[in-house]
């Protein structure tokens, strides 16, 4: 059993904090039956430079809904394990790194750019294929394929900085993927 002791000022200052992002709506607090999910509904997710949060579990889905925001600031990553799904009239605003391993589904704002922000990344991990849809087409700034499996389009796709390639493939079927940088915008090979 790990047991952890704070001292009475170390336990206020928690508490303090812990208040504070559930006014703010920051933080959701919530009993009953458990998720497989980080659900960010009407309230704002922001990591900020050198840190890193993980959704992990194969089967963990990052849910962005009811106006959500998940912001992701320069020096930040986050990495889903599974599904990543924006919903609802919410944004995906990135200027670190957002790592994929499931599917991606944009069903909201168009472009995951931070605005004001330099150019933030969004890279598909999965070690199996992954899809890209959503009625929505996302507009991805840097946009890498790091999956030996391959990246299936489902909808039109636009990437308007990098595309490049570590590992595998992308599949457009029916779709297209628009590239849209002022230069030669794609590296490595498939």
């Amino acid at each position: 059993m790990l047991r952890t002791v704070l001292n009475k000022e170390a336990f206020v200052r928690t508490l303090f904090v812990l208040f504070i992002l559930i006014v703010r709506n920051l933080l959701t607090v919530s009993y009953g039956q458990e998720t497989d999910e980080l659900r960010v509904k009407g309230a704002y997710f922001k990591v900020e430079s050198g840190s890193v949060a993980t959704v992990s579990g194969s089967g963990t889905a990052l849910n962005n809904t009811n106006s959500g925001i998940v912001k992701i600031i320069s020096g930040g990553t986050v990495t889903a394990d599974g599904n990543v799904n924006n919903e609802s009239g919410s944004s995906i605003q990135i200027d670190g790194q957002l790592n994929v391993k499931g599917n991606w589904t944009n069903n909201a704002t168009a472009s995951v750019a931070l605005a004001g922000g330099s150019t933030g990344t969004v890279e598909f991990q999965g070690s199996a294929a992954q899809t890209i849809g959503g009625t929505t087409s996302t507009i991805f700034e840097n946009f890498t394929i790091n999956n030996a499996s391959g990246v299936n389009l489902s909808s039109n796709q636009e990437i308007n900085t990098q595309l490049t390639f570590s590992a595998g493939i992308i599949s457009t079927g029916a779709s297209r993927l628009d590239l849209t940088a002022a230069t030669d915008g794609t590296s490595g090979y498939g």
